[in-house]
């Protein structure tokens, strides 16, 4: 089955322009669903750790965020009672219970830095016969990768050599290779996506975000296999779960005008930083977006108009990624992500437009902006109507902490607009930060939960570390470890500009120092470098152009590789 021989096979598979899969006949699973006291269903990937959810894998090095995905897309009940080979290698060789722990499955996270000797430091993969059963997430990357093989196949993407991030075909290929009938391997089939939005107005963009949030959903309610997500223009991949929803999913008739309210998702990256507390940015640590985590897409339309973005917190998060040039695949600035999808693999787009998930905006409160004290009231009920989370040893046993509650604001939102957080803490108090909420000061709404267990891999944060977590995230820092070159971003304003973003080369370990270049003529090889310093926006460097009649062309210039 597995083999770790250093094959490159770059033209084993084909890829496609906008969709790459085996097209094989897929096997159907049961996804979780639970019933809230507001009406609404999470429907979950089923797993084996103690909630009942696919276990958690850290990233074991500083650039494996997709190969962790892969692998917490696999441990699911679904694809693990199918598929004996995978069962074998995520159960750590069946020689330890169901549930192993990831460092059991995968070894430690270790120190990998692009500039030193640690930079091919990874977990060594171990074989009983041809069977993985160590080193599990270290075969799966270099199966991407070109290094290791799979019933004699393996893939690499040239722009995605050994020591460099996980493209999106190299999702979906390595998904395949290990558990589709095209390889002889499983029986379930799986397809990178690219969404590529027409043009970058605000409507269009939503609308095709729209489409893809629907295709995972679908997967995720007939398959109760999990989704994986391109995030932070590009910079990381994280592993979808879960969906909060209003569509019954014990009605076999499908409502097309059906909400999507949030999702639940696990970020690889979390587990990482958490063993390597040298990641830091401006004195505060990078925790990533959490090992367990509901992003909600409830739109407040104040914050959502100032930013002529999406601006709620899914979408802050799942946004275009730039990706590689033509014709390499995944090329065009467009919704990256993953998903099994059952049957047909087209997009699921309501019916041609008809339809769309995003919830209505919500009304802004009578008695808007929030106290703290409001905040928490509904932070706390909704915890407590939540069914999971009412259950879960994360919120139990703990107390909620107002008096360290916090305002939390995005760069552009305006006075009184931002989410109060408010911690809750087990008996450590402000040493063990348990969990917490993020609740809109002037709607009312959820926007975001995070919580941890005792005996998760990340049991609890202190409240320095928690708060550094939502200010990262708030103000778009991340660990930047997938490096989807250049990471460049395009967003109008409200004035006649638009403004390019890149990722600040000192956020977490960014090798990359890029400067701006510009000329009048794609033909041209007159590219003048731009003079004006970027300004830098919580880790992330903007720069303002005018839009004007002469046409203008731009590109980030990497000082080390070229263009």
């Amino acid at each position: 089955m597995c083999h770790a021989t250093p094959i490159f096979a770059g033209n084993c598979l084909c890829a496609a322009v906008v969709l790459l899969a085996f097209q094989v006949w897929t096997v159907c699973g049961q996804p979780v669903v639970r019933n809230n006291l507001n009406g609404t269903f999470d429907i979950w990937a089923a797993g084996s750790d103690p909630r009942g959810l696919p276990p958690y894998h850290p990233q074991v090095t500083m650039y494996f965020c997709g190969a962790a995905t892969m692998e917490m897309e696999l441990d699911c009940n679904v694809i693990r009672s199918q598929n004996a080979p995978i069962d074998y290698m995520l159960r750590a060789g069946m020689a330890v219970p169901p549930n192993p722990a990831a460092a059991v499955v995968d070894g430690a996270p270790r120190n990998s830095l692009p500039v030193n000797v640690n930079w091919f430091n990874w977990p060594p993969i171990h074989f009983t016969g041809n069977q993985v059963d160590a080193g599990a997430q270290t075969f799966i990357y270099g199966l991407v990768h070109g290094l290791n093989t799979y019933n004699g196949l393996t893939y690499m993407n040239p722009s995605y050599r050994p020591g460099m991030g996980t493209s999106l075909d190299d999702i979906a290929v390595g998904l395949n290779l290990m558990d589709s009938p095209g390889n002889g391997a499983g029986p379930h089939n799986y397809v990178a996506y690219n969404v590529v939005p027409p043009a970058l107005d605000l409507a269009t963009r939503l609308r095709y975000q729209d489409w893809a949030n629907r295709t995972m959903v679908a997967g995720l309610r007939q398959l109760g296999i999990p989704a994986a997500a391109m995030v932070q223009s590009g910079a990381h991949w994280i592993c979808v779960i879960g969906v909060q929803t209003n569509q019954d999913p014990g009605n076999p008739v499908v409502n097309p005008g059906y909400k999507i309210y949030g999702f639940w998702i696990r970020d690889p990256a979390t587990g990482y930083l958490a063993a390597n507390p040298m990641f830091d940015k401006h004195n505060k640590r990078i925790w990533g977006l959490g090992a367990l985590k509901f992003l909600s897409t409830k739109i407040n339309p104040r914050r959502f108009l100032a930013a002529q973005t999406e601006e709620d917190f899914w979408e802050f998060q799942f946004d275009p990624a730039s990706g590689p040039l033509f014709p390499l695949f995944g090329f065009g600035f467009g919704f990256k992500f993953e998903v099994e999808p059952i049957g047909p693999i087209a997009l699921d787009t309501g019916n041609n437009g008809q339809y769309n998930s995003i919830p209505d905006p919500s009304p802004i409160l009578t008695n808007a902006p929030l106290s703290a004290a409001q905040a928490l009231v509904i932070a706390s009920n909704t915890v407590a109507g939540e069914s999971f989370l009412a259950q879960d040893q994360g919120f139990t046993n703990g107390t909620w902490d107002v008096a360290n509650a916090m305002i939390v604001q995005h760069p552009t939102d305006g006075t009184n607009e931002g989410d109060w957080f408010i911690p809750y803490e087990g008996a450590g108090g402000t040493n063990q930060v348990l969990g917490y909420a993020m609740v809109d000061m002037e709607t009312g709404d959820v926007d975001e939960i995070v919580w941890m267990n005792p005996d998760d891999t990340v049991p609890s944060m202190t409240l320095a570390d928690s708060e550094a977590a939502v200010y990262d995230e708030s103000n778009g820092i991340g660990l930047g470890d997938n490096m989807e070159e250049p990471q460049l971003t395009i967003s109008a304003t409200r004035t006649n500009s638009v403004v390019l973003s890149w990722t600040d080369p000192s956020v977490g370990t960014n090798a990359f120092a890029f400067s701006l270049q510009q000329t009048l003529s794609l033909s041209s090889t007159n590219w003048m470098t731009l003079t004006n310093k970027p300004n830098n926006v919580g880790g992330v460097n903007q720069i303002e152009l005018p839009v004007s009649g002469v046409s203008s062309f731009f590109r980030l210039v990497n000082p080390l590789s070229g263009p």
